[in-house]
């Protein structure tokens, strides 16, 4: 049987990843297990869980809503039907006297749809967003629906991106593109209903919402050496847009290695970790993951226990081929007397960084070196240990094709 870290690579090199499933990334690529033993062992993606589900409004949300000018006149009749949430985007779906309303909110700004009245279609698509969310109606016997984004780099499953379904809506926050240039509705089958696909070309999609700031944000610096590298990472048009992305605070940048470096930024309690990659001096690329440190954002089990005092995001670099087995552990400390992270194994001497910023870069994790399960030390500015958590995924030795 393949081990879980295992598991996760080898999907990994399928290409089965996702950016929504946080720091899982397709060349994340540590193998050596059966690949048909792996994905029997994958369990699939739960919307509720994923996206936060709540069966209510908070009522802060609900006011913001309320005072948006496409609101202006009738709000006061909307019911909050259901709250989803994901990296920063917050979704309410009313109901409302001339139908379905959705109100996306983000820390700086607010955007309504327009109406969604009812329709004899199987699934209509009622708002699009430039911060990668989709929302729409669905017939009452429809229970699932997978958006797919062909501009898309990652796609969570071959079906595209699982939606939260509920009361006749569906809403997948940030998780296509910025400027899809057509999305597919895959519906799920039914003893009432054969599965179906709607496509829906660009020219098809509604208009998008230009968003109101009616939370104006701190402007950070722009000048510093962490924020020119990580101004980059906010413009790849293949993955979910960053949100409110002129007011992320960057915090540190850490070469790796000759071609790669990391970069990280913070906003609203999120970390965004950015790892770019470059080749024979030409612009790299970049791989951006946000992280709200929450137990739905842990997808991959290369991450500290859950803490009070700090969450983490790992990434992998130095390939070789297809394989790699060095990490960069990443994160924002919620703690504020945390001042240093080691990470070590048992028989090797820790690797050390120091906060930034609020944020921490440990390098040159390696899983494949034989010291065994590797331990996560917290400690405060005159040195003494707060705390020693587990990073998790590193109970046993993970095998690499390159046999390092």
């Amino acid at each position: 049987m393949a081990s879980t870290g295992a598991i996760t690579a080898v999907l990994a090199v399928m290409g089965l990843g996702a950016a929504a499933l946080a720091s899982l990334r397709p060349e994340t690529a540590v193998v050596g297990a059966d690949s048909e033993d792996a994905i029997r062992q994958l369990p699939p993606p739960v919307p509720e869980e994923m996206y936060r589900l709540r069966v209510a409004a908070a009522p802060a949300d609900v006011q913001r809503c309320e005072a948006a000018p496409a609101a202006a006149g009738e709000a006061s009749g909307w019911q909050p039907m259901f709250t989803a949430s994901a990296r920063g985007v917050t979704v309410i779906a009313f109901r409302a006297t001339t139908g379905i309303r959705f109100c996306e909110l983000t820390p700086a700004t607010v955007s309504v749809s327009a109406a969604a009245p009812a329709s004899d279609a199987a699934a209509t698509i009622t708002y699009v967003s430039r911060f990668g969310t989709v929302a729409g109606v669905v017939a009452q016997d429809v229970n699932s629906v997978d958006v797919a984004d062909p501009l898309l780099r990652w796609s969570m499953t071959e079906q595209g991106e699982p939606a939260l379904v509920r009361d006749g809506a569906f809403v997948l926050p940030n998780s296509v593109t910025a400027a899809p240039s057509g999305l597919t509705l895959n519906l799920g089958g039914s003893p009432l209903r054969t599965a179906e696909s709607i496509s829906v070309p660009a020219a098809g999609l509604p208009a998008q919402v230009t968003p109101r700031v009616d939370r104006p944000q701190p402007a950070p610096d722009s000048d510093s050496a962490a924020a020119v590298g990580f101004s980059t990472c906010a413009q790849d048009k293949t993955v979910a847009p960053l949100i409110d992305a002129h007011n992320w605070a960057p915090t540190t940048s850490v070469t790796l290695n000759a071609n790669e470096t990391v970069h990280l930024a913070r906003y609203h309690g999120m970390l965004a970790t950015c790892l770019i990659r470059t080749a024979n001096g030409l612009p790299g690329s970049a791989d951006l993951v946000v992280n709200e440190g929450l137990p739905d954002d842990r997808r991959r089990d290369t991450e500290a226990e859950p803490n009070p005092f700090l969450f983490t995001t790992s990434v992998f670099y130095d390939f070789s081929a297809t394989s790699s087995d060095t990490l960069a552990v990443t994160g924002l400390i919620t703690d504020d007397r945390v001042a240093s992270v080691a990470i070590g194994g048992t028989g090797r001497g820790p690797v050390t960084a120091r906060v930034v910023n609020g944020t921490f870069v440990v390098p040159g994790v390696r899983l494949n070196d034989g010291a065994g399960t590797k331990s996560v030390t917290i400690a405060d500015r005159a040195g003494n240990t707060l705390a020693s958590v587990p990073l998790n995924g590193t109970e046993e030795a993970i095998p690499s094709p390159s046999g390092r």
